[in-house]
């Protein structure tokens, strides 16, 4: 209907981690960075037309994914990527990484030599990585078993 139209405002919730790339997530990371590819994509696209296409890019939202890992990741709550997704649309953003901080993360990890980075993952996000899974992971064994 958008497109008989020639409006709208398309708002796709992505993931940072399809911006930067991370640990034993090759999966979720492609899905994410395809996802905010589309977006740009298909704003390019309808570039002629009054459509527009926004992905929003959260790091980690409070919701039943990180239930029982609350204490070691910083989260943001739903209404919060509420209002990021809106300020995208207001502001008319291609892609709107949030909490705002981690688009200095994104440009940093983006510009990095490929060594730097990979040293980088391996001291300094690894073990953050290791804790986060062990109890995830562990967290998510015991409700199968159950």
């Amino acid at each position: 209907k958008m497109v008989e139209l020639g409006k709208g405002h398309v708002v796709n919730i992505a993931s940072l981690l399809g911006k930067m790339p991370t640990m034993d997530a090759t999966d979720y990371c492609c899905a994410k960075a395809g996802s905010i590819h589309m977006m740009t994509q298909l704003r390019m696209q309808y570039v002629k037309t009054d459509l527009k296409f926004t992905a929003v890019c959260p790091f980690f939202v409070k919701t039943r994914m990180i239930e029982g890992v609350e204490d070691i990741v910083e989260y943001m709550l739903p209404k919060d990527l509420v209002a990021a997704a809106i300020t995208g649309v207001r502001e008319d953003k291609d892609v709107v990484a949030v909490p705002c901080k981690y688009n200095l993360m994104q440009f940093v990890i983006s510009i990095l030599p490929a060594p730097l980075l990979q040293a980088f993952y391996r001291y300094a996000y690894d073990e953050h990585l290791k804790t986060f899974r062990r109890k995830y992971i562990g967290q998510k064994m015991s409700e199968k078993v159950a």
